[in-house]
């Protein structure tokens, strides 16, 4: 199963990120996973989205260069987003069978 994704426009992290893993497709959480991350490519900036209309979300924050996550609203854990292919394959290998 792909537990990563490549995000489009219609994400507010387009163009500063490329992909995000998908919400859910890890058993057990995104704990151990954000652990590794940081552990790997170092600590991320967390970004804070807000509501701007009934579908549009805004993020600011000073950008990680490999990785960070995101807090949303009505989620329990952060979505993890990843800058570049390179990445999210390393990711993808490790965490695929967990």
């Amino acid at each position: 199963m792909k537990i990563v994704r490549k995000i489009d426009s219609r994400n507010a992290l387009y163009g500063r990120y490329m992909y995000q893993v998908k919400p859910g497709a890890i058993v057990g959480g995104a704990s151990e996973p954000r652990k590794w991350c940081r552990e790997k490519w170092g600590p991320p900036i967390q970004w804070v989205e807000h509501k701007i209309s009934e579908t549009s979300w805004q993020c600011w924050n000073e950008k990680n260069p490999r990785w960070t996550e995101v807090k949303r609203p009505g989620f329990s854990s952060p979505f993890i987003y990843i800058r570049d292919e390179a990445d999210a394959v390393m990711f993808s290998l490790v965490w695929s069978d967990q």
